[in-house]
C-alpha cells in the first residue's frame, strides 16, 4: 500500500485456562470490541455467546476478505464464497454420480 504494509488486524483473547475465548478481527474495529471482552475475562464474567450463524458468518468474512490495491483497502469478496460453494457442489455431485454408477453396475 502507499501508506506502508497494510493488513487485517486480529486479536485473540485467551482465558486463564489457555482456551481461546474470542477472536476480534477486521480492517478496523471499534476498541470496545476488544476492551469489553477483555474486561469480562479479567473480572471472571462469562462472555456473551455468539450463535452458530454469527460464528460462521464471522469466519466467512475473514476468509473472503481480500485487499484491493486500486482502492487501497480491504473488501469482502463474495466471489470467493460463491466459487467455493460451486466447486464443492460439483465435487459432491461428481462423487454421487460415480457412486450411483458403481451401484448400478454391481
Amino acid at each position: 500500500s502507499a501508506r506502508g504494509y497494510d493488513h487485517l488486524v486480529q486479536a485473540t483473547l485467551v482465558d486463564g485456562d489457555g482456551r481461546i475465548s474470542q477472536q476480534v478481527y477486521g480492517e478496523v474495529f471499534d476498541t470496545q470490541l476488544l476492551v469489553e471482552p477483555l474486561k469480562a475475562l479479567l473480572m471472571g464474567q462469562p462472555l456473551p455467546q455468539l450463535s452458530w450463524l454469527e460464528r460462521v458468518s464471522r469466519r466467512l468474512r475473514l476468509i473472503c476478505t481480500t485487499y484491493d490495491p486500486r482502492q487501497d483497502r480491504y473488501r469482502f469478496d463474495y466471489s470467493i464464497f460463491i466459487e467455493t460453494a460451486v466447486g464443492a457442489s460439483v465435487l459432491v455431485g461428481g462423487m454421487l454420480f460415480l457412486i450411483r454408477g458403481r451401484r448400478r453396475s454391481s
